[in-house]
């Protein structure tokens, strides 16, 4: 990316979380309106909350209102805004973005983009499996839930995706969130592991009965592709899946080249 690029990127960032702030500034003052002016009256509420329907709906700058309070909740939350607010401060904030939230149509959308995969979550904070399995799972499995697990089981895999848990509250403004014990680590790692295997193997599959015929060297940067999104496998790790299907009869070495493989119906 040029730098001219990158200054127009940062630029139309700043301008985006200046509009949210607005809208929000907006909200605050007709709000005020609503409580003061006319004792928090029904039929006034009603009045804003279908002006702010309107217009929080629709898209700006190529970009929906979901996405602009999702990337503004997002700059909060990592650097506290570019005012660097407190802690009281961003809390406030987000309960007003939680306001606004209501007059969005698109809410799953919202949610969707705040959806840490499992591979995103270790791409972003570029942890190992052995922690990023642990604190996942810290975070989603035990006492205190404060991440939303989907499926919702007691391990953590790569397909899993997380996202924070609204319905969470404790008293205490600080909790301590212990990591599983070792042996309990050692079995998610293992399922982990064992769903990879599985996915490899069915990635495999699918190519080779689309395919028919493939060489090594194209099976192996096909699977690796497809399964980019979830996770980054390894190609001694798909090397020994493909010797494991040939022994179960899925594949076949062609006689004359070893390096060619053909898929058996």
């Amino acid at each position: 990316m040029s730098l001219q690029k990158a200054e127009k990127k940062d630029i139309v960032g700043v301008q985006e979380q200046d509009f949210v702030r607005k809208v929000i500034e907006l909200h605050d003052k007709y709000l005020a309106y609503v409580n003061d002016c006319f004792q928090n009256h029904n039929l006034f509420h009603k009045a804003l909350k279908e002006a702010f329907e309107v217009f929080c709906n629709k898209g700006v700058a190529g970009s929906s209102s979901a996405e602009l309070l999702a990337t503004f909740c997002d700059n909060i939350l990592k650097k506290g805004g570019s005012e660097k607010l407190s802690d009281e401060a961003i809390e406030e904030t987000l309960e007003k973005v939680v306001k606004m939230l209501a007059y969005i149509s698109d809410k799953d959308l919202f949610a969707e983009f705040y959806r840490l995969s499992y591979s995103d979550t270790t791409t972003q904070l570029n942890l190992t499996d052995d922690d990023i399995v642990r604190l996942l799972h810290s975070f989603s499995c035990a006492k205190y839930k404060i991440l939303n697990k989907e499926p919702n089981t007691k391990t953590i895999s790569f397909t899993d995706y997380f996202e924070f848990n609204s319905k969470f509250t404790d008293k205490m403004r600080r909790i301590k969130i212990p990591l599983p014990p070792v042996d309990e680590k050692k079995k998610v790692i293992e399922d982990v592991d064992k769903d990879r295997r599985y996915a490899i193997d069915a990635s495999i599959v699918r190519i080779m009965k689309s395919r028919k015929v493939l060489d090594h060297q194209q099976l192996v940067m096909e699977c690796v592709e497809q399964l980019g999104r979830m996770f980054k496998p390894d190609f001694k790790a798909i090397k020994k899946r493909i010797e494991d299907l040939i022994t179960r009869d899925y594949l076949e070495r062609d006689k004359d080249n070893p390096n060619l493989f053909r898929y058996l119906a």
